[in-house]
């Protein structure tokens, strides 16, 4: 369990998520929120389709980066913000779904670190099936308020 530093974090990382324009392209929206954790939603899209289908690894990665950092957002003082400093994306199988959920969870929050893991699941039919897991490393900035 983690306390925000920041008395009105959640206010201020929704705030910094909606400037994204990249997640509003892709129709990424927060779901739910809780300190220390972010979980994002997505419809699957042609725009965001590879060859046979699927989601793109490249929209798997940058939908997992950004909820891990809207994690990690979640923890940060008043004035402060976070960047992606270091990811590895595992995929563990084909990202077919007709919606995908990407979770963020923040396993250590430090002064200058903060170390997450993310997973995006495929939903189809009811079906629930982990495409994809992360691990990232956010650093947090000083100064730097303007969003996750």
């Amino acid at each position: 369990t983690f306390t925000p530093l920041n008395p009105d974090w959640e206010a201020r990382t929704r705030a910094g998520f909606a400037k994204q324009g990249m997640m509003q392209t892709m129709g990424l929206s927060i779901v739910r929120i809780a300190p220390g954790e972010v979980d994002e939603e997505m419809a699957m899209t042609p725009a965001f389709a590879e060859g046979s289908g699927g989601l793109h690894g490249g929209a798997v990665t940058a939908g997992l980066d950004t909820v891990c950092a809207s994690a990690a957002h979640t923890l940060v003082a008043a004035g402060d913000g976070v960047l992606t400093a270091e990811v590895k994306t595992r995929f563990l199988r084909y990202a077919a779904g007709q919606r995908f959920r990407c979770e963020g969870r923040v396993i250590k929050a430090g002064s200058r670190l903060t170390f997450t893991e993310g997973r995006c699941w495929a939903i189809s039919g009811g079906q629930e099936r982990l495409a994809a897991t992360m691990a990232a490393t956010m650093m947090v900035i000083p100064g730097r308020g303007d969003g996750a």
